[in-house]
């Protein structure tokens, strides 16, 4: 009797873990995409499933819906984590900042910051986080 039950309870955790190993494998596979247009309109494309082509084009896709013909793609990965996009001040206009696929939110944040004060930037701001 215990010999049975040991068995089941064996074979439940190795089902739970080809499972958990399964939707990780999903993540590793993730994708993400930033465009912007020449007026500043920002498109994020992100999916659990896609490629990286697969999310650029999706951005664009989602720009051009939107009117905006000038998008171009400032930013992709296929690393799934967090992703954060930063805009800052310059002289002539604003500029933006984009980490994606990072291990932490705040990494993230960082990443996006430091990348518009090394364009010459001042005071920049997390503008929008997503996890892709």
């Amino acid at each position: 009797m215990v010999a049975k039950i040991s068995m089941k309870r064996n074979a439940l955790l190795s089902l739970a873990l080809l499972i958990a190993s399964g939707l990780l494998a999903g993540h590793a596979d993730a994708a993400s995409a930033v465009a912007i247009d020449s007026y500043g309109h920002l498109t994020r494309a992100y999916d659990p499933f896609d490629t990286e082509e697969e999310a650029r084009a999706r951005a664009l896709d989602l720009a051009f819906k939107h009117g905006w013909m000038s998008a171009r793609i400032v930013a992709s990965t296929s690393r799934y984590g967090e992703c954060a996009i930063a805009i800052a001040y310059k002289r002539d206009g604003e500029i933006i900042g984009v980490s994606l696929g990072q291990c932490t939110e705040a990494e993230a944040d960082l990443r996006a910051i430091d990348s518009c004060l090394k364009a010459g930037g001042f005071y920049p701001k997390v503008y929008c986080r997503f996890k892709g």
